[in-house]
């Protein structure tokens, strides 16, 4: 038996998430249970709500070089990994499909 998904939006200033990738404004499906022990972070988004659209692209470049070592993109690149923070930034945007490609 599955529980009803709810939308909760990340309250500003938090992160949520077990990389910390969900920042203020992003929003997660979640059920009640789920959700029950991050009311401090989360907010459930209501029908009249309107959900701001969030950068992912800018969120991650918020993070620290530890933060985006942890994500699971890092973890499944092929030695030798990328070591500088734009480098990082740029081989977890390209696996997550979220850079534009080059117009020639």
């Amino acid at each position: 038996m599955s529980e009803k998904k709810y939308t909760y939006r990340v309250k500003a200033g938090r992160k949520w998430g077990p990389y910390h990738e969900y920042g203020p404004g992003m929003t997660i499906e979640l059920t009640e249970d789920e959700a029950g022990g991050f009311l401090d972070t989360l907010e459930l988004v209501k029908n009249g709500n309107v959900i701001v659209e969030t950068n992912e692209a800018a969120h991650l470049a918020t993070l620290t070089v530890g933060q985006l070592r942890e994500l699971p993109e890092y973890a499944e690149m092929e030695n030798p990994k990328p070591k500088s923070k734009a480098d990082i930034l740029h081989a977890i945007l390209e696996a997550r499909g979220l850079l534009e490609e080059d117009a020639e």
